[in-house]
C-alpha cells in the first residue's frame, strides 16, 4: 500500500464553531480518531456531512465525503475503500439488485473519465 500524505477532514455541517476548520492528519488511523472524537457532536438521527481529501506520497488523491452520525460508522480507511469497491464494480450492495447496481454503474461510472478503472487502480495501489 502506497503511504499516506495526508488526509485533510472538513466538517461542513454541526455545531458552526466545528464547521470550516480542515484538520490534517497524517495517517488513516488519526483521521479517524479525530471523527470518533467528536462523535458526541454528530446527531443521533440524521448526519453531518465531512468532506475528506486523502492524498498519498505520489500525489494520487481521493475526494469524497462521509455522512457521520453519533452512532457510527466512522472509520476513514473503510469508508474509503468501501466507496472504491462500490463504484469499481467489485462490491454490489446488498439493497440494489445485480440490475440496479449494473444500471448505476454504467450511468455514474463506466462512463465517466477514468471509469471503473481508476477505482480498481485505488483498491489495488493505495488501500
Amino acid at each position: 500500500m502506497m503511504p499516506v500524505k495526508e488526509i485533510t477532514l472538513t466538517r461542513r455541517e454541526g455545531p458552526a464553531a466545528l464547521c470550516d476548520q480542515p484538520y490534517v492528519a497524517r495517517s488513516f488511523e488519526e483521521a479517524t480518531a479525530w471523527l470518533v472524537a467528536q462523535h458526541q457532536t454528530f446527531p443521533a438521527a440524521g448526519y453531518d456531512k465531512v468532506d475528506v481529501l486523502v492524498m498519498w506520497n505520489d500525489g494520487q488523491a481521493y475526494t469524497g465525503r462521509i455522512d457521520c452520525s453519533r452512532h457510527g460508522p466512522l472509520n476513514v480507511y473503510h469508508h474509503v475503500r468501501d466507496e472504491a469497491l462500490f463504484l469499481s464494480g467489485c462490491r454490489r450492495p446488498p439493497h440494489l439488485s445485480q440490475e440496479e447496481y449494473e444500471t448505476y454503474l454504467t450511468h455514474n461510472v463506466r462512463n465517466a473519465p477514468g471509469g471503473t478503472e481508476l477505482w480498481l487502480k485505488l483498491i489495488t495501489n493505495y488501500l
